[in-house]
């Protein structure tokens, strides 16, 4: 994740926190990585409130399976879009 996701910051100026996404990642573990991504940018949106965006907001999950891939490596991306729709 970029620092804009736990520096962004609700209407009283307090920053979304390394500490509040611990927690949140704690609550989302179960996810496949696109949901979890998901989830967490609901998370931040909904702590920031109101309140402009200020930085960027990218975030990478991936899931370990425990083993090297037999095949080609497959990769997903989900672009979120932001407020001014870029």
């Amino acid at each position: 994740y970029t620092d804009g996701v736990t520096e962004a910051m609700d209407a009283g100026e307090r920053l979304y926190s390394d500490e509040r996404l611990q927690a949140a990642l704690g609550r989302f573990h179960s996810l496949q990585p696109g949901a979890l991504c998901r989830e967490i940018l609901a998370d931040v949106a909904r702590f920031v409130g109101d309140n402009e965006q200020s930085d960027d907001i990218t975030m990478l999950a991936l899931r370990f399976n425990g083993h090297e891939p037999t095949g080609g490596m497959a990769a997903s991306a989900i672009h979120f879009p932001t407020k001014e729709g870029s």
